[in-house]
């Protein structure tokens, strides 16, 4: 399982934010400094060479702890990247279960964590994350499909919960992600140009090979005969996202460039690594037949996690394959790739791109994952979906104690935390 179904089915199960009241003002719980002093005294002793430092207070209305956890030295930036955040997390999952501090961080109240370094602080950056011990429980062991701690899993997954709600102190326009998307799909595409270069010299070498005076040579398998470059546009974009489609002429063409998922790194990544914004790129073909039946490429890739495996190659964790690797078994989903039916698509969030009204009072919406939805009047409005707004698509089913993806589709929105859930019904792939 994809670390990041695993983790949209463990929000939907376990994370979401309790409400607070009265219980929240527990008297008796530690106080923030005491929560920092163990964080600072358990990162000391784990990397005493890399200092730790840590800050904190308390809502007064609802009581929730706010700990501010930050290095001086760029340690999310370097050599020590995956040693210090491994500390961190292991630190944070034993403050959750953390008896001495009266339920700090456990219970209530709750802790809304927020971390950075050197470098992140220099460009007004931070990670965030939500602790208590009923959402920790799934990444140390409190659930079947939790991840050892330390291995691979459990690492990406402890990232992903971080940079899923990566903030910037620079407000963000829409002029700008646009500027910025525009940019890396010119680095994309040069990137894919320099790429077809190589390709096609190595091909040609490989057929001028003379034996006995004969050219011999063959087109490689899984490689198009031939190669055209993409397209490569902004989709849509928003004061806070933005959505990035890469166009393949055919099908044979799109999925070979679907494969190249270690070119997306050095170009939408180093672009937008050091910004708050978030979104997708969307690498697609048109619709092709197939025994009578439409079926296209749509593989879609979080911006974030672009982001992240740029930061994972840039502090020298991985190389180029392993940050492409990462991606596709990771984070890669496919959206609709199905012209017909909802059951080929997989996705868990879009985003509406475009929208408009039908004289019975529907409205046809198109979300970034390629699929089309007739909505009611009346729930889009009272939903107040409009462009840009994100829709969850969750075919989660949950049966007692068990939990699959294999529900029927459901949309909803979320305002003020409150889900809104929509009355839709799918039209086709668009």
């Amino acid at each position: 399982m994809k670390i990041s179904v695993l983790f949209s089915v463990v929000a939907a199960l376990s994370l979401t934010i309790p409400a607070h009241g009265e219980k929240a003002q527990n008297q008796s719980a530690a106080s923030p400094q005491a929560v920092c002093a163990y964080i600072v005294g358990r990162m000391t002793t784990a990397l005493p060479q890399q200092p730790t430092l840590c800050s904190g207070n308390q809502e007064r209305t609802s009581g929730r702890y706010f700990i501010n956890i930050f290095s001086p030295n760029n340690v999310l930036e370097g050599d020590t990247r995956r040693a210090w955040s491994s500390a961190l997390f292991q630190t944070l999952e034993d403050l959750a279960e953390e008896k001495s501090l009266d339920g700090a961080c456990s219970t209530t109240p709750d802790c809304a964590v927020t971390i950075a370094d050197a470098y992140m602080s220099q460009h007004n950056l931070r990670y965030k994350t939500f602790l208590d011990k009923v959402g920790v429980s799934f990444l140390r062991g409190g659930s079947p499909s939790a991840p050892a701690e330390f291995s691979e899993h459990w690492y990406v997954a402890w990232w992903q919960r971080l940079f899923t709600l990566k903030e910037s102190d620079n407000p963000g326009s829409k002029e700008n992600a646009t500027q910025l998307g525009k940019r890396a799909c010119e680095d994309y595409i040069a990137a894919s140009r320099k790429r077809d270069s190589a390709e096609f010299a190595r091909r040609q070498e490989d057929r001028l090979t003379k034996e006995g005076g004969t050219l011999l040579g063959t087109v490689e398998l899984g490689h198009p005969t031939k190669s055209e470059l993409p397209s490569c546009s902004v989709m849509l974009a928003t004061d806070k996202r933005i959505y990035i489609a890469v166009d393949f002429a055919d099908l044979m063409n799109a999925l070979f460039g679907a494969s190249r998922q270690e070119e997306l790194p050095p170009t939408f990544g180093s672009w937008f690594d050091s910004t708050g914004y978030d979104g997708q790129v969307i690498i697609r073909s048109p619709w092709t037949d197939n025994g009578g039946q439409a079926l296209r490429v749509y593989y879609i890739f979080p911006l974030r996690a672009i982001e992240f495996a740029y930061e994972e190659k840039e502090s020298g964790l991985r190389d180029e394959f392993g940050v492409g690797e990462l991606l596709r078994t990771d984070f890669e989903v496919p959206g609709q790739v199905c012209e017909d039916t909802f059951e080929c698509s997989t996705s868990a969030n879009a985003v509406v791109v475009r929208y408009a009204t039908e004289p019975d009072e529907t409205v046809i919406v198109d979300m970034t994952d390629g699929a089309e939805w007739k909505i009611s009047k009346e729930s889009f409005d009272r939903c107040s979906l409009g462009l840009g707004v994100e829709v969850n698509v969750s075919t989660l089913l949950v049966t007692g104690s068990t939990a699959s993806l294999n529900g029927p589709p459901v949309l909803s929105t979320q305002r003020d935390a409150v889900y809104c859930k929509l009355t839709a019904t799918f039209v086709k792939g668009w």
